[in-house]
């Protein structure tokens, strides 16, 4: 096995810094709206932002029904690290969509974990990994202490977050070897999980030159790269392709060529099914 399987940072303490970065309420009433909008709203509900709960648990019931049907949920979220994509201006959009898949996995009840990477998938570090079952007699009370849970398991994510990123290589992004570390997960988790995997990236390697990559070119060279099995996989998702953090950003072609790169990898791993897209936040788009 490639991977060096970190420990979890999602210990109890939380530094005082975190909980600021989690629970403050400097947003302005226009941010807390746009946060609302759908399942985010939990995802930085501590931050200020108020959501009625008539509409909230209607919300969450309708999330309810996208759950996996006679499985439990398994999320796994793995976020590209590297040095252009560590700074404040995709921060909010990938806590966002954190909040979202955590959100999903509380309510359907199952589990999240959640990786930080970069040129290496040997030294991919885990952030969060644990499950996310709310308990209560009934699907409403079970629903209602899903907000709750999501607040703590962001904290969580928060305060670790800094370490892990600190652990990983700031040269380079690897989001191929991340299939790997998909398939191990599922593997892990046997069959009775059905499967969701977010990687977020730029979608830029070493070995891709986005300089006159269009949509043919893209599915020619994705051909050649050898893949695992994902046939375990229900949902994979390739997120955020072409969104650099800093510098120029690629052309609108090249952004259509990392798409149709990372959807024919997907389709050749064959997982159960394929999103590429430019979105940061993929449950939300």
């Amino acid at each position: 096995m490639r991977w060096r399987h970190e420990a979890p940072l999602n210990g109890r303490h939380r530094s005082p810094r975190a909980r600021r970065e989690v629970h403050g309420s400097a947003l302005s009433p226009a941010t807390c709206r746009a946060l609302a909008a759908g399942a985010a709203a939990v995802a930085l509900l501590a931050a200020g932002c108020s959501v009625s709960v008539g509409g909230r648990l209607g919300e969450l019931k309708r999330i309810a029904k996208t759950c996996p049907d006679g499985k439990q949920l398994a999320v796994l979220v793995s976020l590209d690290v590297r040095g252009e994509l560590r700074g404040s201006s995709l921060a909010e959009s990938r806590t966002r969509a954190i909040g979202r898949s955590a959100t999903q996995t509380a309510v359907c009840g199952g589990r999240l974990r959640v990786v930080v990477f970069s040129a290496s998938s040997v030294a991919s570090v885990v952030v969060f990994d644990g499950e996310l079952r709310p308990v209560g007699a009934t699907e409403n009370a079970r629903l209602r202490r899903v907000d709750g849970m999501v607040r703590k398991t962001m904290g969580a994510i928060a305060a670790a977050m800094p370490v892990a990123v600190a652990r990983v290589s700031s040269r380079g992004g690897d989001p191929v070897g991340q299939l790997e570390i998909a398939q191990e997960y599922a593997v892990e988790l046997g069959d009775e999980f059905g499967v969701h995997v977010v990687i977020e990236t730029s979608g830029l390697t070493r070995g891709l030159a986005v300089t006159g990559l269009d949509r043919a070119t893209a599915v020619r060279l994705a051909g050649r790269v050898s893949v695992p099995d994902l046939s375990g996989i229900a949902v994979l998702t390739f997120a955020g392709l072409g969104r650099v953090g800093s510098g120029a950003p690629p052309s609108t072609m090249a952004v259509a060529g990392l798409r149709a790169y990372y959807e024919r990898l997907c389709v050749t791993a064959k997982a159960g099914s394929c999103r590429a897209t430019s979105d940061i936040d993929p449950i939300g788009a």
